[in-house]
């Protein structure tokens, strides 16, 4: 459930202690160098968020703009570049790669993408990142650089797969979208979309409706926390609006079917009897505000 990647991090011993995440990691000139973003427990290890695409963050809301960030769902690992070449990594490509940067020693590999994604049918895991949009890519900061000015456009991601290079158009898919920004609450339950996050953690599609908290109903039916559900009373659940729906159409007291499966185990579909009860708690639908930081 680690949920870091497609990032570089500085690291120093420093040993800095749980809740300090997100704070200035300052050098000896007073300068901040990173943000806190993690340690080992056991060690006096800490890792530092470079600051290259969190300044570009920070100057887009100092000036009241929205912080694009894009994605093609796609896990990409740095690997040095003895491990290209058993990977396929031709002698004229490594060459190209050194003499674009004196301090490259290795670039991007795809290590996993997410079902139905951009990448799904495209991408494989051992694939050579070499280009986008003719760019070469051998570092985490150019590639997140690309994807966030393409948002809702299409890119041409160039690979290297066993010595033969192939490109592939590629959309790039809104980030924001694909993480969960609203919620509805029904029988004292929590529910809301399937975060890209889960969905990239358990290998399934960003699609259906998670159960982040069962409550009372739903509970009585076994569906617990941690379940998606892709149906209810015959009619498909793939979204949080579908699921609102249904939902708001069901009279208090009837029995429904819930078709659903449990996160970790996807492959088994279950089926649950509802009995809608709205004596408690209304149901209620709830979207962040940016602006004021809560959820009306």
């Amino acid at each position: 459930t680690y949920n870091d990647f497609n990032t570089f991090y500085l690291q120093a011993a420093s040993n800095t202690s749980g809740g300090s995440s997100g704070s200035p990691v300052i050098n000896i000139a007073g300068d901040v160098v990173g943000l806190n973003a993690g340690g080992k427990t056991r060690a006096a290890s800490s890792f530092y968020l470079p600051l290259g695409r969190v300044t570009r963050a920070l100057s887009l809301i100092q000036e009241g703009r929205d912080v694009p960030r894009g994605t093609i769902e796609a896990v990409l690992r740095h690997k040095p570049f003895d491990e290209l070449r058993r990977l396929g990594l031709t002698e004229s490509l490594e060459a190209e790669m050194r003499s674009a940067d004196d301090n490259a020693v290795g670039a991007l590999v795809v290590e996993e993408t997410v079902p139905d994604g951009p990448g799904w049918k495209s991408l494989q895991s051992g694939d050579i990142v070499v280009r986008i949009n003719g760019d070469l890519i051998q570092k985490f900061q150019p590639l997140e650089a690309v994807l966030d000015n393409n948002v809702g456009k299409t890119v041409d991601v160039e690979i290297q797969r066993g010595g033969k290079t192939q490109t592939y158009p590629l959309k790039v898919e809104d980030l924001h979208d694909l993480s969960p920004d609203e919620y509805v609450e029904f029988g004292q339950g929590v529910f809301h979309a399937l975060s890209y996050q889960q969905a990239r953690n358990h290998s399934i599609p960003v699609e259906g409706v998670y159960v982040a908290t069962s409550g009372y109903a739903f509970r009585r039916s076994g569906i617990a926390k941690r379940s998606v559900i892709l149906a209810i009373d015959g009619q498909p659940i793939k979204s949080l609006d579908d699921f609102y729906g249904v939902m708001k159409g069901l009279a208090h007291g009837k029995r429904v079917p819930v078709k659903y499966f449990r996160i970790k185990d996807p492959t088994h579909t279950q089926i649950g009897v509802l009995v809608v009860d709205r004596l408690w708690y209304p149901l209620t639908r709830c979207l962040r505000d940016d602006a004021t930081g809560q959820w009306p």
